[in-house]
């Protein structure tokens, strides 16, 4: 439990990062290397574009994402007595306590890894989009959250991390409107 003036810090998985890092240069400069070959052959389907020019963004953003992280020193998520402060983008992202209406924290499984995932959604999802460039908000109204805080990669099991918000937020928080928790037990 937290008490007053204390802070929690909860650091990003390194060797998962440096694993995400290792995995990727392949992948990325492979993809590149097909969409290169592609073309240079004169074989420039769209098909095998497309797959090349993907591929490319997907694992070459995974990894300028994972070295970004890696790079990057000090806490990915800091609790206090306030609320939830996120680090893992280039801009922090805090919500209070009270703000919260529900915790999701889960794994999600793959046969090369296992990757955490929590999420909080705020009770009123506007007051977080409101100074948004306005496309980038109206595309957002249109989704059933517009808003949440995601982080992922986080040293600490799931569960564990769920509950501690919820025991949090109960004691700094909202009494009258609890957060709804749904998480699974990590294995």
């Amino acid at each position: 439990m937290l008490f007053p003036g204390q802070t929690i810090e909860i650091q990003a998985k390194r060797a998962k990062l440096v694993f995400n890092v290792i995995i990727g240069i392949p992948l990325t400069f492979g993809c590149l290397a097909m969409l290169i070959v592609t073309i240079a052959n004169g074989e420039s389907t769209p098909k095998g574009i497309l797959i090349g020019v993907a591929g490319t963004l997907l694992f070459g953003l995974g990894l300028v994402m994972s070295v970004y992280r890696l790079l990057k020193r000090g806490p990915l998520l800091v609790l206090n007595e306030k609320g939830v402060t996120d680090y893992s983008r280039r801009e922090p992202r805090f919500m209070a306590w009270g703000e919260i209406g529900r915790v999701h924290a889960y794994d999600m499984v793959t046969l090369l890894n296992r990757t955490s995932f929590l999420t909080l959604v705020p009770r009123d999802p506007t007051r977080f989009i409101k100074d948004w460039p306005e496309a980038k908000r109206k595309r957002a109204e249109k989704r059933k959250e517009p808003y949440r805080m995601i982080v992922t990669e986080y040293a600490m099991p799931t569960n564990e991390l769920g509950k501690l918000i919820l025991d949090l937020q109960g004691k700094y928080g909202s009494p009258e409107a609890p957060p709804v928790f749904a998480g699974y037990p990590r294995n």
